[in-house]
């Protein structure tokens, strides 16, 4: 544990979401906790539990405080700067940039610290003068880091920590586990599976990998493609992006629901595919090389950052490639024990949840405000006696 015990006021957005935010800021403040760190939440919605290691935690109508609207923003932002002030935190964690709306003026009242974690890029007005403010950034990927610097972040303050994952959550798969996995899901032994795993929409690239998928032409009995992520838990353009999908996919094609169990998918799989034309890191693709899974991906963000010289990289859009490397993969057949290994060992060299939190810590830790002692009040000496 570090010699100083911080008190960190953390935001999410949705608590309990599957979010890729949402899961890797729970997940450091976890990690945090269990160095003694004191981790209290404030957040917008609830879709599961509390964490057991939550100090405390606040719901509240905003963290994305929209000032063009000045009423309805100080009504929103009241009750986060009321919490933050009852916490009275050392640091204020925030992991949109979205959020120094609130962050900032709870600064101004406490004294407290911001750290912000870039976990994407979006364009975003007055950059410069908004994190003047700020006292770290954190951001997932070189090409993310750089991004935010071409809106005027000075470089100075942006430290790129790569994400982590805990590799005990994903372990090495082995023969019997893809068997029971395939049984699980009612898959075929013998056949070739592709797995994709996150949120169906257009950016992650689904609809380029079923073109890839029907081009491909294995036939369903030696072959499938296995999508993970369904659900009703978006906007109305999304939502309908995904039934225009589920409606014309070949046959062959299983949809699964959005789960917090990826682990059984990638058991059961022979590739990991993420066809993604925006994509700051890529986080499943981390999980799939921690259990051995070997993947495919698009040269896109913080993609070939994250999978360093052990994945397969295709140009976003590249219909065409994506086929080829899905004819390799089906040519290849499962991982052998060594390649297996490879992964598994460069993920935990590289970006496990460990290493990642330890250097968040080290920053939150030199962000921090000073403590200060409180000098005890003297009479003021009269010196006319």
């Amino acid at each position: 544990m570090t010699a100083r015990r911080l008190r960190v006021l953390l935001s999410v957005g949705r608590l309990g979401g599957l979010g890729g935010v949402e899961t890797m800021s729970v997940a450091i403040a976890g990690a945090l906790a269990q160095q003694g760190h004191q981790i209290d939440i404030v957040y917008e919605q609830q879709v599961g539990a509390v964490p057991a290691f939550a100090h405390s935690a606040s719901q509240v109508r905003a963290l994305d405080v929209r000032l063009r609207r000045p009423f309805a923003a100080l009504r929103d932002v009241l009750p986060v700067l009321v919490a933050g002030i009852r916490h009275w935190p050392d640091v204020v964690y925030v992991h949109r940039f979205e959020e120094l709306a609130f962050a900032l003026p709870l600064r101004f009242l406490t004294g407290s610290q911001i750290v912000c974690h870039l976990h994407y890029f979006s364009p975003r007005s007055r950059v410069p003068l908004k994190s003047r403010g700020v006292a770290r950034f954190v951001a997932v990927s070189n090409v993310t880091a750089n991004q935010w610097i071409t809106q005027g972040i000075a470089p100075a303050k942006i430290t790129v920590v790569p994400n982590g994952i805990d590799v005990d959550a994903f372990p090495l798969t082995s023969d019997d586990d893809r068997r029971r996995a395939r049984n699980v899901l009612g898959l075929p032994q013998d056949a070739f599976v592709a797995l994709f795993c996150g949120r169906i929409s257009p950016e992650k690239g689904v609809h380029d990998l079923l073109e890839a998928w029907a081009r491909l032409g294995l036939p369903a009995d030696r072959a499938r493609l296995v999508v993970v992520g369904v659900s009703s838990d978006g906007d109305a353009e999304t939502v309908a992006y995904q039934e225009r999908l589920i409606a014309r996919a070949d046959e062959g094609v299983e949809w699964l629901a959005a789960r917090p169990d990826v682990l059984t998918p990638m058991r059961a799989a022979d590739v990991l595919v993420l066809p993604s034309r925006v994509e700051s890191f890529g986080l499943v693709l981390a999980e799939a090389m921690s259990t051995g899974l070997p993947t495919i991906a698009t040269w896109v963000g913080g993609i070939p950052e994250t999978v360093g010289e052990n994945g397969t990289l295709v140009a976003a859009e590249d219909t065409a490639a994506l086929v080829d490397a899905l004819h390799q993969a089906a040519e290849h057949g499962p991982p052998q024990t060594a390649r297996r290994l490879a992964l598994r060992q460069d993920v935990s060299e590289r970006l496990s949840l460990e290493a990642m939190s330890h250097r968040i810590e080290q920053l939150l830790v030199e962000s921090a405000r000073p403590r200060q002692r409180r000098v005890p009040h003297r009479r003021p000496v009269d010196r006319n006696r």
